[in-house]
């Protein structure tokens, strides 16, 4: 087996085995270790900047569409007649801003579509995911 030798540290000037960065190990978490440490950690966001723009976009057309579409376009039992919510008939993601694939229902109306997603398919009140 290869000895090692022992060679001066950079930092303290000591002759001691080297450890990294021409310093002895004491040296180097002195300065490295302890620059880790202080560093304050960033919280990850809810919503990327990219989310944040295409909601803001999103708020104003829907507010929009809501003025355009007052009445529940599904009435079922329970049924207000007033358009409180934009229902996706398509799944979000890429769909959010599209238009063509909202439908202007009351919150009742919304609730058993949302629940029940067979009868909303099967209804015409939704898009399947799985069909493109």
């Amino acid at each position: 087996m290869i000895k090692r030798k022992k060679k001066i540290c950079e930092s303290c000037k000591d002759e001691r085995y080297i450890f990294s960065k021409r310093m002895c190990l004491f040296c180097f978490n002195k300065t490295f270790v302890q620059k880790q440490i202080n560093k304050v950690k960033k919280p990850i966001p809810k919503r990327s900047k990219k989310g944040i723009k295409e909601d803001r976009i999103y708020y104003k057309l829907a507010k929009k569409f809501k003025e355009d579409n007052p009445y529940c376009k599904a009435k079922l039992n329970g049924c207000t007649h007033v358009t409180t919510d934009v229902h996706h008939m398509k799944s979000r993601g890429i769909n959010l801003n599209k238009i063509e694939y909202w439908l202007p229902l009351c919150r009742n109306c919304h609730n058993k579509i949302t629940d029940d997603s067979a009868f909303a398919i099967r209804e015409g009140f939704s898009i399947s995911r799985l069909k493109d």
